[in-house]
């Protein structure tokens, strides 16, 4: 085997390609870092050693997680018995707080203000949740229906102006503090005639209310196959409010933009090779999502378009 691979090695066909790899192995980059790190030439490509990026996202993790997990050890304020404590929250710091919990629940009732305050409860109703299936006083509720949630909010001093924010309820909403209507999406009705549902977000300016202050939303629904409070409601500074809300609506806008270019670029594809139909395909699944992105969440369709009516989207 030695005097064939002499041979070899010493033959017209191998001894040019020897030399070319002995000129390249010369030719190569210097080594950068630690001899582990070699930097080696294959083929004209530059092969790089990929344990210190392996290493770094390790790191980047390890980080991450334990920043959830430092997060996860301060508890968020919690709605009980219909009252939420914020006395200690800091809402200069631009902090937005989900009203979670349990809010005081009058089911067939859309009264407010001193009409409620006389009234018991019915339940207690934990938002954001569906009323659908809800069991009260022995009844299970059903989707079609209306009811009054209430909850007392404490501030702390100097909160300074804040504003509340929700995306969509089922399937109309009216929003009052202190008694006073402050907002509302659709029209609140006890009968399906009357009514007129409205999912569209909304974001209320909060003025003039001290350091206690009650909040009421009426809800009802007669057109859809779930009801209730299924979206939650934020409260924060002004500010934050409305930075989340514009950063939220022009992010889903960004997303539909890419999901509506992919769709013209696979249609075009499509059409111009004529190669299956995966393209096709794969260009009619972008346009579902698209359609599902602008019509969901942020509700951007019947933002920009309030003319559409509910049952479209």
């Amino acid at each position: 085997m030695e005097i064939f691979r002499g041979v070899a090695e010493n033959s017209p066909i191998h001894g040019p390609i020897r030399k070319h790899a002995r000129r390249e192995q010369s030719e190569s980059p210097l080594t950068i870092g630690t001899p582990n790190h070699l930097t080696t030439r294959y083929s004209g490509a530059v092969c790089i050693s990929v344990r210190p990026a392996i290493r770094t996202l390790f790191i980047l993790c390890i980080c991450h997680f334990s920043l959830v997990a430092i997060n996860a050890d301060a508890p968020a304020p919690r709605a009980i018995s219909g009252v939420i404590d914020l006395s200690q929250q800091d809402f200069s710091h631009d902090a937005i707080v989900d009203l979670k919990g349990d809010w005081n629940f009058y089911w067939n009732e859309l009264r407010v203000g001193s009409a409620l305050e006389n009234k018991n409860p019915v339940a207690l109703a934990a938002a954001p949740k569906s009323w659908s299936g809800t069991i009260v006083n022995g009844q299970t509720l059903g989707a079609e229906g209306f009811a009054t949630y209430s909850l007392t909010i404490r501030l702390p001093d100097n909160a300074g102006p804040l504003a509340l924010s929700m995306l969509e309820q089922g399937t109309a909403a009216r929003i009052l503090i202190d008694g006073r209507l402050a907002g509302e999406r659709g029209l609140v009705s006890a009968d399906a005639l009357s009514g007129k549902p409205d999912t569209r977000p909304l974001l209320i300016g909060i003025t003039g209310v001290g350091k206690e202050f009650r909040l009421d939303v009426q809800i009802s629904n007669h057109h859809y196959r779930k009801g209730g409070m299924w979206s939650v409601i934020k409260l924060g500074s002004d500010s934050a409010i409305r930075a989340a809300m514009l950063r939220r609506q022009w992010l889903e806008v960004f997303a539909a933009g890419c999901l509506l270019i992919m769709v013209m670029y696979h249609l075009g594809v499509h059409f111009y090779f004529r190669h299956g139909h995966s393209s096709l395909l794969f260009s009619l699944f972008c346009f579902v999502l698209f359609v599902r992105l602008i019509s969901t969440s942020a509700r951007i369709l019947p933002e920009y378009f309030p003319a559409i009516p509910f049952s479209v989207y």
